[in-house]
This record gives structure tokens, sequence and C-alpha cells, in this order.
């Protein structure tokens, strides 16, 4: 169940996208949204781009390229098989 965004939420997470830190940005919007893991990205990875464009000299840290993407994605898919794993593990 999706909650609404709170302006202190919304301003921890443009602080931590400024600052170059998107996990934490994407643990924060789960944590205020309740959303999983890949609609918090899809947002985050979206809200990001919008914020280059409309304020690039807020940002302290570069874009993350292509393959930074990528490599965040698959590390997203290996940490949910790995709790997939353990839950298997714990239940039987």
């Amino acid at each position: 169940m999706r909650r609404e965004l709170s302006d202190d939420a919304v301003q921890r997470i443009q602080a931590e996208l400024f600052a170059g830190r998107r996990i934490p940005a994407i643990k924060a919007y789960r944590e205020a949204t309740g959303v999983g893991l890949a609609e918090a990205v899809a947002f985050i990875n979206a809200l990001d781009e919008r914020l280059r464009q409309e304020s690039p000299d807020r940002f302290t840290a570069p874009a993350l390229k292509a393959g930074g993407c990528l490599i965040m994605a698959a590390c997203s898919v290996a940490v949910l098989a790995a709790l997939a794993a353990a839950a298997v593990l714990l239940m039987s």
C-alpha cells in the first residue's frame, strides 16, 4: 500500500540524490511510501533525471552512466535472489 510523501521525506530524498547517494534515496523512498524495490528504483531514477535537468548546479556527484544503472540493477537482483534463497532455507 502506497503512502503519500511528506515534505520531510521529499527533502531527505532530494538531499540524498543531490549528494549522489542513490541507494539511501531508494531506501528513504521505500520507507516513506511502502512500495517495493523495483518501483522505488524506477521512481528514484526518474526523479534523479528530472532534478539533474532542473537543478544541475545542486549536484555534488556526477550522474551515473548507463553501465552504473545496469550494475545497480544487477546488484538489486542478486540481493533479491539471496533473500529468496534465505527465505526458502528458513522455511525448510
